[in-house]
């Protein structure tokens, strides 16, 4: 799991503290709740809050970058970096729908944390914030949902 995320998540069902256990999930010690973990990319599991929608179906990455895609994802990335650059080093940050991480380069040196539906390789916790939320009050400094609204 991402170092310092286990910090900033609790029980979504009782709002207790959760901890890793020696099983591959993370255990509530106030209700018992069970939360799976994803074995990822290897390096590090995902929490599962909530299951990935039926039939959804992952996008492949795409190549992102400052000089790439349309005028409009240009302007986008630009905007991004300079948001960035005003946020101390120490800073949380949550990309909301982060998907397969088309953002997270901007954010590197940053304490960044993705968050989507789907166990993408790039994402670090799975949740519908609609059904559940294990996130802890204050526990980021900024939350980013780029592209997300819209869906």
């Amino acid at each position: 799991m991402k170092s310092g995320l286990l910090e900033r998540l609790v029980c979504d069902v009782c709002g207790g503290k959760l901890e890793a256990a020696a099983t591959p999930e993370l255990t509530c010690h106030s209700c018992g709740r069970q939360v799976a973990l994803h074995p990822g990319d290897g390096s590090q599991q995902i929490p599962i809050f909530t299951p990935p929608p039926q039939g959804l179906q992952p996008s492949t990455k795409l190549a992102r970058g400052r000089d790439l895609g349309t005028p409009w994802r240009r302007a986008n990335w630009r905007f991004l970096e300079a948001e960035a650059s005003r946020l101390s080093p120490q800073a949380a940050l949550l990309d909301v729908g982060a998907g397969r991480g088309d953002f997270a380069e901007i954010f590197a040196g940053k304490n960044y944390f993705a968050l989507d539906l789907y166990p993408y390789p790039e994402v670090h916790l799975v949740c519908d914030l609609a059904q559940s939320n294990p996130l802890r009050l204050a526990s980021f400094d900024a939350i980013l949902l780029m592209n997300v609204l819209e869906h």
